[in-house]
């Protein structure tokens, strides 16, 4: 069960990252064709929960696409592939990037679970940074 903490409207935590990502829109994915033949694009992953991920890409995808995502995360065996849909897109301070802010449509729990996992032990490990630094 996910507690929401009042005044935030996301249902997870979120952690940031600088993860790459392959990527690839998916409004149309052929049966007989693979899915990993679409992640032809990459980007780095800003920040990341288990209800979806802040990427930084250098083409402008329209709020409402579809893309195909597969996520590397560390200790974790293969790379599952997830679907989501573009909800946020701002260009990026720093020139010729856009952010875009992206809801998984797909994500099976156990994936979800390991994605949650990462999230706090990152965010566990950057307490105790906080803390050796005071």
């Amino acid at each position: 069960m996910t507690r929401m903490i009042a005044g935030n409207r996301r249902a997870f935590c979120r952690a940031a990252s600088n993860l790459p990502v392959r990527y690839g829109t998916a409004d149309y994915i052929p049966e007989e064709r693979r899915k990993e033949s679409f992640l032809t694009r990459r980007g780095v992953v800003l920040d990341m929960s288990g209800g979806g991920l802040s990427m930084l890409v250098t083409e402008d995808i329209p709020i409402g696409s579809t893309l195909l995502v597969e996520l590397t995360l560390p200790g974790m065996m293969g790379a599952p592939l997830l679907l989501g849909e573009v909800v946020r897109k701002r260009p990026h301070p720093g020139g010729a990037h856009w952010t875009l802010g992206l809801c998984f449509l797909n994500v099976e729990q156990r994936v979800q679970d390991r994605i949650v996992g990462f999230v706090f032990k990152n965010e566990i490990r950057e307490q105790l940074r906080k803390r050796s630094n005071i």
